[in-house]
């Protein structure tokens, strides 16, 4: 009776505590709204409240690491002082230096973001794919926007700080959309931030030696249906990312694969779909480059299952054989990636003869765009700014999902050298 009455009392206290933590998140998501709310409508008192707090941070830090220089002798910690309060000084010199590097540097985002939806534009455009008039207009919006803030940073600094109130009151909104939601809502990042989350990612957990040794496997197939994998590198271009999809232990890997069909400075061409078994393929991996794979294995309903397959069985119907070097001359020496692959693996190779994926960009119809194409399901929302959406968002988007532990997202697994990365 008394054993009862206890379990009966944990209960209460579960769900107690269970409706306190939503109501916390709650909580949490109308501040954030409230706080968007106050920095776009009133976005000119923003920027000159930020400098003051920006400005007492720095001499808060260049005083204490001036003391710790000090008394314990640390050479690391004047140098950073002397740095510093050398910023702050000029920053107090120059009262609208700290509007202009906030301005030309949301400027020089925006341009890039505006270079990235032309080309986007021309590429298509190129193909004659679907209706184009949506990306032309974000195309010219965001170079209007780029131009004005570069050409006039003194009198556009206000627009920074309103774009900001725009993103965290989205950000309040998908917030509580999963909390009274049972879907699985996020905002990715702003793009100029979550392209450098892959080689962040890589620098924590190469350095984090508990979560690491945690989580490393070396077993390569999977027990989920469906996984996720990110690949990360800390030097070079692929330490944005790289992300691909296995479904039943074959990965589905899109990219850039062919050197002879490329252009653009070696941003678009023609896309190659890597079809392998999900172990050769990460051994691959693992012995030609200094590789971290973050692999998140997903367990999505039956129904969601036979959509995704049905999803992938539509992509293949457009597919066609690729035949790469190594192929087409197996005496070869020098192997381009795609050939060293085929070599090690006896992967499948395919390009598409029409359809979305059958020119790769770098910054649109990239590695992410197929995967998100394949898994996007009713657990998995992940909503994208300005159509962006890249490996470090995906990142991101999956971590969380994983430590929140009520989702479809139930492994998370490590892949890596034996020796140091």
């Amino acid at each position: 009776m008394s054993l009862s009455v206890s379990q009966d009392f944990l209960k209460k206290i579960c769900a107690i505590v269970k409706d306190m933590q939503k109501l916390l998140a709650v909580l949490r998501a109308l501040f954030v709204i409230l706080i968007g709310f106050v920095v776009f409508f009133e976005a000119a008192l923003i920027l000159p409240f930020s400098r003051i707090i920006l400005l007492v941070l720095l001499f808060g830090d260049g005083v204490f690491n001036l003391l710790t220089a000090v008394l314990k002798k640390e050479r690391d910690s004047l140098i950073r002082s002397i740095f510093v309060l050398g910023v702050l000084l000029i920053l107090l010199t120059f009262k609208n230096l700290y509007t202009l590097i906030i301005t030309y540097f949301g400027g020089m985002v925006a341009l890039l973001e505006a270079v990235i939806f032309f080309v986007d534009y021309y590429l298509k455009r190129k193909e004659k794919k679907g209706s184009l008039f949506s990306i032309l207009l974000k195309a010219v919006f965001t170079s209007f926007i780029a131009l004005f803030l570069l050409l006039f940073p003194l009198l556009s600094s206000s627009i920074i700080f309103i774009l900001a109130g725009i993103y965290l009151m989205m950000l309040g909104v998908v917030d509580l959309l999963k909390i009274f939601s049972k879907h699985h809502f996020y905002l990715s990042l702003p793009v100029v931030f979550s392209a450098l989350l892959p080689v962040r990612t890589f620098m924590r957990i190469d350095e984090e030696k508990e979560l690491l040794a945690k989580y490393s496997s070396d077993e390569y197939n999977s027990k989920a249906p469906l996984d996720v994998n990110i690949y990360l590198q800390r030097r070079g271009f692929e330490s944005f990312g790289h992300v691909d999809v296995s479904i039943d232990n074959i990965t589905y890997s899109y990219g850039l694969h062919d050197p002879k069909a490329r252009h653009i400075f070696g941003s678009a061409g023609e896309g190659v779909l890597i079809k392998v078994k999900r172990d050769l393929f990460i051994k691959n991996s693992l012995k030609t480059h200094k590789t971290l794979i973050v692999s998140f294995g997903l367990y999505p309903s039956e129904d969601e299952m036979l959509k995704i397959k049905k999803r992938l069985d539509d992509l293949l119907k457009d597919a066609i054989p690729f035949d790469c070097a190594y192929k087409l001359d197996p005496s070869i020496k020098e192997l381009d990636y795609v050939s060293d692959v085929y070599r090690d693996t006896g992967c499948e190779l395919l390009k598409f003869k029409r359809g979305p994926f059958k020119t790769y960009f770098v910054f649109t119809t990239n590695c992410v765009k197929i995967a998100d194409y394949l898994i996007r399901n009713e657990d998995l929302n992940l909503i994208g700014l300005r159509g962006i959406i890249t490996p470090g968002d995906y990142l991101n988007f999956l971590y969380n999902s994983y430590l929140e532990g009520n989702g479809i997202v139930k492994d998370l697994r490590f892949y890596q050298k034996l020796d140091k990365l």
